[in-house]
Protein backbone atom coordinates (compact mmCIF):
# COMPACT_ATOMS: atom_id res chain seq x y z
CA UNK A 1 0.00 0.00 0.00
CA UNK A 2 2.79 2.39 0.93
CA UNK A 3 4.77 1.60 -2.23
CA UNK A 4 1.69 2.27 -4.37
CA UNK A 5 1.06 5.60 -2.64
CA UNK A 6 4.66 6.71 -3.03
CA UNK A 7 4.80 5.61 -6.68
CA UNK A 8 1.67 7.58 -7.59
CA UNK A 9 2.65 10.62 -5.50
CA UNK A 10 5.83 11.14 -7.53
CA UNK A 11 3.78 12.24 -10.53
CA UNK A 12 5.56 9.78 -12.80
CA UNK A 13 4.44 6.35 -11.62
CA UNK A 14 6.60 3.38 -12.56
CA UNK A 15 3.57 1.07 -12.45
CA UNK A 16 0.18 2.06 -13.86
CA UNK A 17 -2.28 3.43 -11.31
CA UNK A 18 -4.88 0.95 -12.52
CA UNK A 19 -2.47 -1.92 -11.80
CA UNK A 20 -1.83 -0.56 -8.30
CA UNK A 21 -5.59 -0.27 -7.72
CA UNK A 22 -6.11 -3.86 -8.88
CA UNK A 23 -3.32 -5.09 -6.59
CA UNK A 24 -4.85 -3.25 -3.63
CA UNK A 25 -8.34 -4.61 -4.35
CA UNK A 26 -7.02 -8.15 -4.68
CA UNK A 27 -5.03 -7.71 -1.47
CA UNK A 28 -8.12 -6.52 0.36
CA UNK A 29 -10.11 -9.53 -0.85
CA UNK A 30 -7.27 -11.91 0.04
CA UNK A 31 -7.14 -10.46 3.56
CA UNK A 32 -10.86 -11.08 3.90
CA UNK A 33 -10.51 -14.68 2.74
CA UNK A 34 -7.50 -15.47 4.92
CA UNK A 35 -8.94 -13.70 7.97
CA UNK A 36 -12.28 -15.45 7.61
CA UNK A 37 -10.78 -18.93 7.42
CA UNK A 38 -8.98 -18.78 10.74
CA UNK A 39 -11.60 -20.20 13.05
CA UNK A 40 -9.46 -19.68 16.15
CA UNK A 41 -8.66 -16.07 15.38
CA UNK A 42 -9.39 -13.75 18.23
CA UNK A 43 -11.85 -10.91 17.72
CA UNK A 44 -9.02 -8.34 17.77
CA UNK A 45 -7.19 -10.12 14.95
CA UNK A 46 -10.37 -10.36 12.89
CA UNK A 47 -11.06 -6.66 13.47
CA UNK A 48 -7.54 -5.79 12.35
CA UNK A 49 -7.93 -7.93 9.23
CA UNK A 50 -11.23 -6.23 8.36
CA UNK A 51 -9.66 -2.81 8.96
CA UNK A 52 -6.70 -3.59 6.69
CA UNK A 53 -8.95 -5.01 3.96
CA UNK A 54 -11.19 -1.93 4.00
CA UNK A 55 -8.08 0.24 3.95
CA UNK A 56 -6.95 -1.47 0.74
CA UNK A 57 -10.31 -0.76 -0.90
CA UNK A 58 -10.33 2.90 0.19
CA UNK A 59 -6.73 3.38 -0.98
CA UNK A 60 -7.48 1.79 -4.36
CA UNK A 61 -10.33 4.24 -4.96
CA UNK A 62 -8.20 7.20 -3.89
CA UNK A 63 -5.27 6.13 -6.08
CA UNK A 64 -7.49 6.11 -9.16
CA UNK A 65 -8.73 9.61 -8.31
CA UNK A 66 -5.18 10.92 -7.85
CA UNK A 67 -4.15 10.36 -11.48
CA UNK A 68 -5.35 13.84 -12.40
CA UNK A 69 -7.16 15.26 -15.35
CA UNK A 70 -6.49 17.52 -18.26
CA UNK A 71 -5.44 20.42 -16.08
CA UNK A 72 -8.01 22.74 -17.68
CA UNK A 73 -9.90 23.19 -14.43
CA UNK A 74 -13.19 22.30 -16.12
CA UNK A 75 -15.24 19.37 -14.90
CA UNK A 76 -15.16 16.97 -17.86
CA UNK A 77 -18.39 15.28 -18.89
CA UNK A 78 -18.72 11.67 -17.86
CA UNK A 79 -20.92 8.70 -18.53
CA UNK A 80 -24.53 8.86 -17.26
CA UNK A 81 -24.26 12.58 -16.59
CA UNK A 82 -22.25 12.05 -13.40
CA UNK A 83 -19.72 14.52 -12.16
CA UNK A 84 -16.06 13.84 -11.49
CA UNK A 85 -16.25 16.37 -8.67
CA UNK A 86 -19.13 14.47 -7.05
CA UNK A 87 -17.16 11.21 -7.17
CA UNK A 88 -14.11 12.95 -5.75
CA UNK A 89 -16.12 14.46 -2.90
CA UNK A 90 -17.69 11.07 -2.20
CA UNK A 91 -14.24 9.46 -2.06
CA UNK A 92 -13.03 12.26 0.23
CA UNK A 93 -15.98 11.73 2.59
CA UNK A 94 -15.26 7.98 2.56
CA UNK A 95 -11.60 8.64 3.39
CA UNK A 96 -12.60 10.96 6.25
CA UNK A 97 -15.02 8.33 7.59
CA UNK A 98 -12.34 5.61 7.36
CA UNK A 99 -9.83 7.88 9.11
CA UNK A 100 -12.36 8.65 11.84
CA UNK A 101 -13.07 4.97 12.43
CA UNK A 102 -9.32 4.30 12.44
CA UNK A 103 -8.62 6.99 15.01
CA UNK A 104 -11.46 5.80 17.27
CA UNK A 105 -10.35 2.16 16.94
CA UNK A 106 -6.76 3.15 17.76
CA UNK A 107 -7.76 3.88 21.34
CA UNK A 108 -7.53 0.19 22.21
CA UNK A 109 -5.34 -2.73 21.31
CA UNK A 110 -1.63 -3.43 21.32
CA UNK A 111 0.69 -0.62 20.33
CA UNK A 112 1.38 -2.26 16.96
CA UNK A 113 -2.35 -2.35 16.17
CA UNK A 114 -2.79 1.23 17.29
CA UNK A 115 0.16 2.37 15.17
CA UNK A 116 -1.18 0.56 12.10
CA UNK A 117 -4.68 2.01 12.52
CA UNK A 118 -3.33 5.52 13.04
CA UNK A 119 -0.99 5.20 10.07
CA UNK A 120 -3.66 3.88 7.72
CA UNK A 121 -6.17 6.48 8.87
CA UNK A 122 -3.67 9.30 8.40
CA UNK A 123 -2.67 7.99 4.96
CA UNK A 124 -6.31 7.74 3.84
CA UNK A 125 -6.98 11.27 5.08
CA UNK A 126 -3.88 12.64 3.33
CA UNK A 127 -4.81 10.93 0.06
CA UNK A 128 -8.39 12.19 0.36
CA UNK A 129 -7.11 15.74 0.66
CA UNK A 130 -4.71 15.18 -2.25
CA UNK A 131 -7.59 13.91 -4.40
CA UNK A 132 -9.49 17.15 -3.74
CA UNK A 133 -6.53 19.31 -4.66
Amino acid sequence: MLVAMLDVATGRPVVSVVVWAAVLLLSGMALGLVGGRRSRAVAADRAMTVHAGLGCVVMAALLVLMIGGSGSGADPPSHHGGSVLAVTVLAFVTAVAYAGVSFVAARRGRWQERAQRLGMGAAALAMGVAALV
